[in-house]
């Protein structure tokens, strides 16, 4: 499938920020991290994978999960 054929993804990246923050929060409170490992860095990576995931979207190979459930 080309990007002239692929589906745009419904959701939104900034409706899903939160569960990005939420994440990381709890990664770096439940973990015992190296102290070089700042909170905002995970924020960050994470906003990364979440960019990368909705550029790669692809509605015929989803697995059909509504985020909006998970919290």
């Amino acid at each position: 499938m080309n990007k002239s054929q692929k589906l745009k993804c419904p959701y939104n990246v900034e409706d899903h920020r939160f569960l990005v923050i939420k994440i990381a929060r709890t990664i770096y409170n439940q973990h015992n991290l190296p102290c070089y490992i700042d909170l905002d860095d995970l924020i960050q990576e994470g906003m990364i994978g979440l960019l990368d995931a909705h550029g790669n979207y692809n509605a015929e190979n989803s697995a059909g999960a509504f985020i909006k459930h998970v919290c």
